[in-house]
């Protein structure tokens, strides 16, 4: 009883007593409260007030375990409920503190996304339209994107017009490449500079919605290869990776074809004496704009060369590709693809530069 003579025990308010004859209540832990409507007789009737959640034991969040603060990114609605990933957060729902089956070691450790307005977040861990997988960072069948920012379901015509997108998309490219290759130098200079803005705006900042359309454009200066998706079914992230290296040889086919058709017509197999002579005055004819197009393709090469060596923890303990999270790091597929990339990195991405000063000496 608080007070002394009374004859009746109340219950307590804001605490607890567990003990009969106590004079005053208990005080519940840290970052929990007595519900309204609890006899208050228990600690076991400690309950987590708004923005706070039990923490996890031996593989359980009994109701003797303490109560914690909400993470970053984690939404604690207090009481005995989980947290539950904010708006632009990504929180693996088949944990089995979310009801799944899943064991999560650091189930409330919930992962930014990029961009935020990927992940929804919410009790249901929602994606945003049109996207699904970890971090919501792939598309969904019947689904296609343009720079990654815009979502179209395919419907009857996208076949057709993401066919069409992924044509005007190489042509802007053959023209953004002929722009580097010739002498405009203030052009050339402008698709540099907003490669390198490009760059930045790739980085995980928290960029303002309304740049979202200057990040696309940004995104087809910079010749990434996933600028548009085709229908109905997206390319996986591996061979994405696979034909980003290697676009520069493809440039380097259709200028060699191109070429080589161009001499055939203009002056004829003819006058050529041999094919050695052929090729060579192909090559010297397409290596301007070769040379061009390593030059725009390198930094992106570069980038997703670095991109597949960087892996980040997620709440089930492994680690994902943060470029890529579908791909498990060290693990099957990866470690292939982890080869090719030191590859890259010794060969083309520090190699290239020093054969240039080396050949100009």
């Amino acid at each position: 009883a608080p007070v002394p003579g009374m004859f009746k025990c109340v219950n307590c308010k804001g605490g607890f007593a567990d003990e009969e004859g106590l004079s005053e209540c208990k005080k519940c832990p840290d970052f929990s409260f007595i519900p309204s409507g609890s006899e208050g007789k228990s600690r076991e009737e400690c309950a987590c007030l708004p923005g706070a959640y039990r923490m996890r034991r031996n593989g359980n969040t009994s109701i003797t375990n303490p109560c914690i603060e909400c993470d970053a990114g984690a939404d604690c609605p207090g009481l005995d409920f989980p947290p539950i990933p904010m708006e632009g957060f990504w929180g693996d729902a088949e944990c089995k503190e979310f009801g799944g089956r899943k064991e999560c070691p650091k189930f409330a450790a919930f992962v930014e996304c990029n961009p935020r307005e990927a992940c929804i977040g919410g009790t249901n861990f929602s994606c945003g339209p049109g996207r699904t997988g970890r971090m919501c960072m792939n598309i969904e069948d019947d689904w296609f994107n343009i720079g990654s920012i815009f979502f179209f379901e395919c419907g009857d015509t996208g076949i057709v017009a993401t066919a069409f997108a992924i044509m005007l998309t190489c042509l802007a490219w053959l023209g953004m490449n002929t722009i580097a290759s010739s002498n405009y130098e203030a052009l050339d200079i402008a698709l540099l500079f907003l490669q390198i803005t490009g760059m930045i705006a790739a980085f995980t900042l928290r960029w303002h919605p309304n740049l979202s359309l200057l990040n696309t454009i940004l995104g087809l200066v910079n010749f990434e290869v996933d600028f548009v998706s085709p229908c109905p079914h997206a390319l996986n992230a591996e061979t994405l990776f696979y034909i980003q290296l290697v676009l520069p040889l493809f440039f380097a086919i259709y200028y060699f074809v191109y070429y080589a058709a161009k001499i055939s017509l203009v002056e004829g197999l003819d006058d050529i004496p041999d094919y050695y002579t052929f090729v060579k005055k192909v090559w010297y004819s397409m290596r301007g704009n070769v040379v061009a197009m390593v030059i725009v393709g390198y930094h992106q090469i570069s980038m997703k060369s670095f991109g597949a060596l960087k892996c980040l923890e997620f709440q089930d303990g492994k680690s994902y590709l943060r470029m890529a999270p579908s791909i498990e790091c060290w693990v099957g597929s990866h470690i292939t693809m982890a080869m090719v990339a030191i590859f890259y990195i010794i060969f083309v991405v520090f190699g290239l530069p020093i054969g240039v000063v080396l050949y100009t000496r």
